[in-house]
């Protein structure tokens, strides 16, 4: 008869269970913070992290058991816990959904007129919409157009009001998510006035000059800005050093001479006005002598500009 054998015997059985699930988390969020069940239940010291996508850069420890996962990007990432025994290697994964489409409006711009062309980022396979949301001043007339729905990301905007435009670019994956960005884009055009004295309608100034002499009458120019005159140089002359005083004097060659304000401003945007001078005063030819033999005579004489009303001495 024999003796009895003991036999010890121990299971080194286990499970790796992941305690976060995936309805737990936002799926509008690029960090995400994971947590596994405890693996010294079952005599295991501790169990490992790993992504499915070796490309994708974990944290420098992934040994515990709660992780934060950082720079998910767009879409499914999966995500494995993995214990190991003498019985082996066991993994749990889970997949994080990230449906976050960031919205990035361009950069801010300074333009010298009313259109821009905003250049948002494609909202793919979410979707984007443009708005207006502020600016300094409002147009002189009309409104602010953005060209179609908005929903374009490179999208063409016309009647800027002057000064500061700030247009936002929101993208949205599936009605969630929803994100935004502002750009500002600065209308920095702006208008001159050639003479302050000048027929708004036909920009005509008349003098009356003998000599075709007199100044030229534009706004004082504001500090930063620049300006110059140019003209027909066979219908006037502008007296030397003269051509950037906006009161510069002129003589006119001719019976009218056309002169334009060329401005730059701080920005480096330019404008230009044109103001036609016309000299009024009659020029008049002078009789020849005559000699009659009664008390009446018939004169006659020339007006080489036209006048109201000629008297004779």
């Amino acid at each position: 008869k024999s003796d009895p054998v003991s036999v010890s015997v121990k299971n080194d059985a286990f499970v790796a269970e992941i305690k976060t699930t995936a309805d737990q988390l936002d799926h509008c969020m690029t960090n995400v913070t994971l947590e596994a069940a405890d693996p010294t239940v079952y005599g295991i010291e501790h169990g490992t992290w790993s992504c499915s996508n070796s490309s994708f850069k974990m944290p420098d420890v992934v040994t515990n058991t709660t992780i934060k996962i950082e720079d998910l990007p767009f879409g499914p990432t999966t995500f494995l816990w993995t214990l190991e025994n003498s019985c082996g290697s066991k993994p749990a994964e889970i997949t994080v959904y990230n449906n976050q489409v960031n919205a990035h409006a361009g950069d801010d711009a300074t333009v010298c007129g009313d259109t821009y062309t905003l250049n948002g980022n494609s909202p793919s396979p979410a979707t984007g919409k443009w708005t207006l949301v502020r600016q300094d001043l409002a147009p002189a007339s009309g409104v602010t157009q953005i060209a179609g729905a908005g929903t374009a990301a490179i999208n063409q905007v016309s009647n800027l009001g002057l000064g500061e435009n700030i247009f936002r670019w929101t993208v949205a994956n599936n009605g969630e998510c929803e994100n935004s960005d502002d750009v500002s884009i600065f209308n920095r055009s702006f208008t001159v006035d050639a003479d302050t004295d000048a027929d708004d309608v036909t920009k005509t100034r008349d003098i009356c000059s003998a000599n075709g002499t007199g100044n030229l009458k534009a706004a004082t120019l504001a500090e930063g800005y620049t300006g110059y005159w140019t003209w027909d140089a066979t219908t006037a002359t502008i007296d030397d050093g003269e051509s950037s005083n906006p009161k510069a004097a002129f003589t006119l060659l001719a019976d009218q001479a056309t002169f334009t304000w060329h401005v730059t401003n701080n920005y480096n945007c330019p404008a230009e006005d044109e103001i036609t001078i016309i000299n009024r005063k009659p020029k008049l030819d002078e009789l020849d002598d005559i000699a009659v033999c009664n008390d009446e005579v018939s004169l006659a004489g020339y007006i080489n500009k036209p006048a109201d009303e000629v008297h004779f001495h």
